[in-house]
């Protein structure tokens, strides 16, 4: 509790109004700042027993749910009941929470802008009846909001397959059935129809030959595909639309049993793994997501869309040796992955086009002739940037990259996009294998 101008302006004016009667031995003034000391205690009273009762009101509040579930980004409205209404003015902490007193009831309108776990504070401050005394208080943590990353849909969903596709049960449904048993996308033969594979794969013209049903037969996880997945991203909502994106072309490669390698950049640096089928592609997809969502985000970096042997040209004109052997050593590393990459028939790329640009720029350079490359990139990834300056640095990276590409390449802006390519792929693959008689 604190005196306010008003507040300071009569205190000291029944302290000299004080001295003045003990120096004179003055009855009317000792009389004056009697009462004036008099005004101020009782002013205090009745803002302490107020700011007390309100403070009683707001922590006996009846809320409907204790954590609040709200996807990042989105609006949620959330009403609480008082025991009685307020006569202070109320607030929250953190500021994304807003909050309306109407008489008994708080409407608090919920936006969060990053995903994570928030204790929600109330801040309670009011003036006085007399204006002499401001009050406030900070309530303890009320209520907890959980936002959620706009990538937990589809996170749920790829989750819940694993469980469904590592327990061992009896009773499978016909999706867990057809996961384990999906078809790759190389073709190898026909065979004799098994119970439980799949009408679909049926050849009907070789069963009329041979008299009994015949199946195509692929190699379990055929095909040839790369996941490159970029996790530095500059803000909450590209690192969503990146994680969805690299989601739905792990589970579309479920779907369609084609395997696939991952490589991942994460803080500048380039990592792969060996092949892996796609269940347990899927599952280190969805370790990375967990451990990124509980990490914060990478430094941004802005660079013009130039292969490395071609700035490691300008430098050595520059004679700049550091800045040489940089580039050099950029360009053998992209050439060491891209070499893993050689028997890759399709590329799909996830994130942005503003962070680790010329290590993309690289790879792509590197690529031998006629492979495929499929972006699916986040339209505005310069959304959620407060800095102007910095936001407009962004935008212009990214459409100067995105026009770089587009001469090139297909360019998406949509997650879902990246598993129809896959799906669209392994239907391509399979079509174009030629039938073998039946036996």
């Amino acid at each position: 509790m604190k005196l306010t101008w008003r507040g300071t302006e009569v205190l000291s004016a029944a302290i000299i109004e004080l001295l003045l009667a003990v120096i004179f031995t003055d009855l009317l003034l000792l009389i004056i700042s009697t009462f004036l000391l008099v005004l101020l205690l009782g002013d205090f009273y009745t803002a302490y027993k107020t700011l007390e009762r309100d403070r009683r009101a707001l922590e006996n509040m009846n809320s409907p749910e204790p954590l609040i579930k709200i996807f990042k980004g989105k609006v949620r409205s959330v009403e609480l009941h008082l025991p009685r209404p307020l006569n202070s003015r109320v607030t929250a902490d953190p500021e994304w929470v807003k909050v309306t007193s109407r008489g008994d009831k708080l409407l608090l309108t919920i936006t969060p802008q990053t995903f994570g776990r928030y204790n929600i504070r109330f801040n309670i401050t009011s003036q006085s009846r007399l204006g002499f005394w401001s009050t406030s208080y900070t309530s303890k943590p009320l209520l907890e909001v959980l936002a959620l990353p706009s990538a937990t849909p589809i996170l749920a969903r790829a989750l819940s397959l694993i469980a469904d596709l590592t327990s061992p049960g009896e009773d499978e449904g016909e999706e867990e059935k057809r996961a384990k048993r999906s078809p790759g996308v190389e073709y190898v033969g026909l065979r004799e129809y098994e119970v439980g594979d799949s009408y679909r794969r049926i050849n009907w013209l070789a069963s009329l030959r041979a008299q009994k049903l015949i199946i195509n037969e692929y190699l379990a996880g055929g095909g040839s595909l790369s996941l490159l997945v970029n996790l530095d991203s500059p803000s909450s909502a590209v690192l969503d639309f990146t994680i969805s994106a690299s989601l739905a072309v792990a589970l579309a490669s479920v779907q369609s049993g084609v395997d696939f390698t991952l490589y991942v950049i994460s803080g500048g640096v380039l990592e792969s793994t060996p092949s892996l089928d796609p269940l347990r592609g899927l599952e280190a997809l969805v370790r990375l997501a967990l451990e990124k969502y509980g990490l914060g985000f990478e430094a941004l970096e802005y660079i013009s869309p130039q292969p490395s042997p071609r700035l490691a040209r300008v430098a050595e004109a520059l004679k700049s040796l550091n800045l040489e052997k940089l580039f050099k050593d950029r360009t053998a590393k992209a050439r060491y992955f891209t070499a893993k990459m050689r028997d890759t028939n399709l590329i799909v790329y996830c994130g942005n086009l503003v962070t680790n640009t010329q290590l993309l720029i690289d790879l792509l350079t590197s690529l031998k002739p006629g492979t495929r490359v499929v972006f699916v990139v986040h339209p505005k990834p310069w959304i959620e940037v407060k800095d102007p300056q910095e936001a407009s640095i962004i935008a212009k990276t990214h459409e100067r990259v995105s026009s770089f590409l587009r001469k090139h390449y297909a360019v998406y802006s949509k997650p879902e996009a990246a598993g129809e390519e896959v799906l669209l792929y392994s239907l391509s693959l399979s079509l174009s294998r030629p039938e073998k008689a039946a036996p």
